[in-house]
């Protein structure tokens, strides 16, 4: 670990006791406890061939395909949270989709999880704080699942997410169909307003809304 704070790696070591009653979820990446000496020092992750959620776009995969994988993400972003945990430091170089297109979450002993607090934020969710001039004393769901939205908007134009301007959003959504479906929350986002509740991905684009886009385009 980088890290020599005591509390928070006796903190990792409680998450990964919980973790380790969790394998049966296959969505989390849960790693292996690396003990020198009797003390925690770090861990150890199966590799998952794929790509990182940060590479979609690079991927021979139409829109959607990528919006049928963000909405996998979403659904299970959602089943963690039903777990009582919430991610925090929600980045997509932390999210592995497998050859079947299905998404792992890694890195997870940082996490929240029950009463263990994380230690990090991302980048993306530090940036929005920032532009809100919002100042937490906790991190929620809601606030991971305001990352996530962001993320998406982030890979979909390739650029952060309040470098994206209306004129940019407007002309992309020409071209990606789903976009007119999410305009409502990229306004919300955008408008800087402190208190912000968005709902899940899924719960805005369904499996359905993508089986319907694809008929159409035949």
């Amino acid at each position: 670990f980088r890290s020599i704070n005591v509390k928070e790696i006796s903190d990792k070591e409680e998450k990964l006791k919980i973790l380790d009653e969790m394998r049966m979820y296959d969505y989390l990446s849960i790693p292996k406890a690396k003990i020198k000496n009797g003390i925690l020092v770090g861990t150890l992750e199966d590799y998952i061939d794929g790509f990182d959620l940060s590479d979609i776009m690079s991927q021979q995969l139409d829109m959607n395909d990528i919006m049928t994988i963000f909405i996998k993400v979403s659904q299970r972003l959602e089943d963690i949270h039903n777990n009582k945990i919430v991610i925090s430091d929600l980045n997509s170089g932390n999210i592995r989709i497998d050859t079947s297109l299905e998404p792992h979450f890694l890195d997870v002993a940082s996490y929240s999880i029950g009463k263990y607090s994380s230690y990090t934020i991302s980048g993306i969710l530090s940036s929005y704080f920032i532009e809100h001039k919002i100042r937490p004393t906790k991190i929620t769901k809601e606030h991971d699942k305001i990352s996530y939205l962001m993320l998406i908007f982030n890979l979909l134009f390739n650029k952060r997410f309040y470098h994206i301007t209306y004129h940019n959003y407007n002309d992309k959504m020409e071209k990606i169909v789903y976009l007119k479906q999410l305009q409502e929350f990229f306004e919300i986002l955008r408008n800087r307003e402190e208190f912000v509740d968005v709902p899940y991905l899924h719960e805005i684009i369904s499996k359905e809304d993508v089986k319907k886009y694809k008929k159409e385009m035949r």
